[in-house]
């Protein structure tokens, strides 16, 4: 019996963290249904891997919507943080994902989370002149004046790219 039991918490132990690391794999090749049956089974999409990149991670930064979605509804946080401490809506705001970062809004995603180097999601989305992000985290009260470590706002950003209408659409909105 005590054999079994040892047996049995080994497989456990051993099982979970593959059944993890296949979840991240179908989230980061977009395999809805493969997601769907891991988490039916148990997976826990909240799962940190060495390098911080969780299955939510990389179904954003992959622009898998689907998948995005089907791990939200599954209990995936949005408050998890990367190795450079930038949650989900960070990378979809820099990939320009518009779909998955009004979904992460919805999920309560801070718009005004800091990674690193104090960056923000509206930094990156002007950085990388996603006009339709920068208004979604406007809409969704995102400071338009924070700075990172390197005093860059989106203002900065978007006038250093050449991204007029992002430009004007600050300004508008009070960017100093």
């Amino acid at each position: 019996m005590k054999a079994l039991l040892s047996s049995l918490i080994l497989m456990t132990l051993w099982a979970f963290p593959a059944q993890a690391e296949t979840l991240i794999q179908a989230a980061q090749n977009g395999d809805v249904k493969n997601v769907q049956a891991l988490l039916a089974a148990g997976a826990d999409p909240n799962v940190v891997p060495k390098n911080h990149w969780t299955s939510l991670m990389h179904a954003t930064f992959n622009g898998h919507a689907a998948v995005v979605k089907v791990l939200l509804k599954g209990g995936a946080d949005v408050t998890q943080r990367n190795d450079i401490q930038a949650p989900s809506l960070m990378i979809a705001s820099f990939r320009g994902h518009f779909d998955i970062a009004k979904m992460l809004i919805d999920y309560k995603s801070d718009v005004n989370a800091r990674k690193s180097d104090n960056g923000t999601a509206l930094i990156w989305a002007a950085n990388q002149g996603h006009t339709k992000i920068v208004s979604l985290l406007l809409s969704a009260g995102a400071n338009i004046n924070l700075a990172n470590d390197y005093d860059q706002t989106a203002l900065i950003m978007a006038r250093k790219n050449g991204y007029s209408d992002i430009e004007a659409m600050l300004v508008e909105a009070g960017a100093r």
